[in-house]
C-alpha cells in the first residue's frame, strides 16, 4: 500500500479497516478501471488460460506480497527493510528464472544484477562514510 493511499484512508476515516481489506478493494477498483479503459480502447481479453495466469500473477505479485509486507510491519519489522525486500523482488525473480527455468541470461543481466545488489549493500551499510 502506498503512503498516499494510507494517508487517504486515515483522512477518510478508514483507519480501523484492515490493510488487507483496503488492498483488496484497491485491487478490485484498479482492475475495474483498467478493464473499462481496455474496453473503451477496443482491446480483447486474452484466452481463458492466459487470463487465468495473468490473474494469478497479479494476485501473487500484489496480494501476497503486499499483504505479507503489512503483516510483517504490523509485527515489528522496520518499513525500510520491507522496502528493500520489495526492491529486491525483480532481482529474485531474475535469479529464479535462471536457476529454476534454465533461462540464458546475457552480460547485461549480470551487470544489472551486480548493480542492483551493490545498491542494496550501499543502502544497508552502517555508515555513508564507508563509501567515500
Amino acid at each position: 500500500m502506498t503512503d498516499g493511499f494510507a494517508l487517504l484512508s486515515r483522512i477518510a476515516g478508514f483507519a480501523s479497516i484492515s490493510p488487507e481489506l483496503i488492498l483488496a478493494v484497491r485491487m478490485l477498483l484498479s482492475g475495474a478501471l483498467l478493464g473499462f479503459v481496455a474496453a473503451v480502447a477496443g482491446e480483447r481479453l486474452p484466452p481463458a488460460r492466459r487470463l487465468a495466469l495473468h490473474l494469478l500473477a497479479g494476485a501473487l505479485l500484489n496480494g501476497v506480497y503486499l499483504c505479507t509486507s503489512w503483516w510483517a510491519i504490523q509485527r515489528g519489522m522496520p518499513a525500510g527493510i520491507m522496502a528493500l525486500l520489495g526492491a529486491l523482488q525483480p532481482l529474485v525473480v531474475a535469479v529464479a528464472s535462471f536457476a529454476l527455468l534454465g533461462e540464458r541470461l546475457g552480460i547485461r543481466f549480470w551487470i544489472g544484477l551486480a548493480t542492483g545488489l551493490l545498491g542494496v549493500v550501499m543502502v544497508l551499510a552502517p555508515s555513508r562514510r564507508s563509501w567515500r
